[in-house]
């Protein structure tokens, strides 16, 4: 019941940003990312790459745990792994587009059993670039977040009715909070799990759905009558 009061309360948290945040701007989403939670760091020639000319920003890491519940356990992820973001921003930090393909890519295996056999594997999670943050720290230390629609993966399942929400550190970054220019970071770590999905992109009631409503709203007053 605790979880699911947290998490009620980071839901309506999200919503009273998106009201009184209006538009998307280059500042931090405040992402708090929600179990399914993983680890990434980054290993050597992985970090951010960012090519003003292009406006495109590619990101690689190294995923290394993930903890299925909270607080609970890390479960090592092994095989073949590794993380990609790769997207298009404006030079205001805008996201303007992805990629063609997945905008997010997590790879690897995890044995959530222990079994000695992994349970998922191959491609783990797959998203399409909702929405984008940045503060520029210090002089080498920056901190971005992220939003994914959630496309695919082994792992999808365990994100249904949320987005993929990433929160991030740079270090070794020469960003300073401009698009204007190219920067790049050569270490990266954070956390990735579910994130509430933006009110503006939760679909709109459908026909049947309402009529539904409605009914019930009608049951009261028959019972009365009856």
């Amino acid at each position: 019941m605790t979880g699911l009061k947290t998490r009620i309360g980071r839901i309506a948290t999200t919503l009273l940003l998106a009201l009184t945040l209006g538009p998307a701007q280059a500042t931090l989403l405040d992402i708090t990312p929600d179990a399914p939670l993983l680890r990434f760091g980054s290993l050597l020639n992985q970090g951010a790459d960012y090519d003003a000319a292009s406006g495109r920003l590619s990101i690689s890491g190294d995923p290394q745990a993930l903890q299925f519940v909270l607080p609970g356990p890390f479960t090592g992820i092994s095989g073949p792994r590794s993380l990609s973001m790769d997207f298009f921003v404006d030079s205001s930090g805008i996201v303007t587009g992805g990629i063609a393909g997945n905008d997010f890519e997590l790879f690897g295996e995890i044995d959530s059993d222990s079994d000695g056999s992994p349970d998922y594997s191959g491609l783990l999670l797959a998203g399409e670039i909702r929405g984008f943050g940045s503060r520029n720290l210090t002089a080498t230390v920056d901190v971005m977040d992220f939003l994914f629609e959630v496309s695919g993966g082994s792992l999808a399942g365990l994100f249904r009715g949320f987005d993929i929400g990433v929160a991030m550190t740079l270090e070794n970054s020469s960003f300073t909070g401009s698009f204007a220019r190219d920067f790049t970071s050569t270490r990266v770590k954070g956390r990735i799990g579910t994130a509430p999905i933006p009110p503006s992109q939760i679909p709109e009631p459908g026909t049947a759905w309402l009529l539904g409503l409605a009914l019930l709203s009608t049951l009261p007053v028959l019972r009365r009558r009856v």
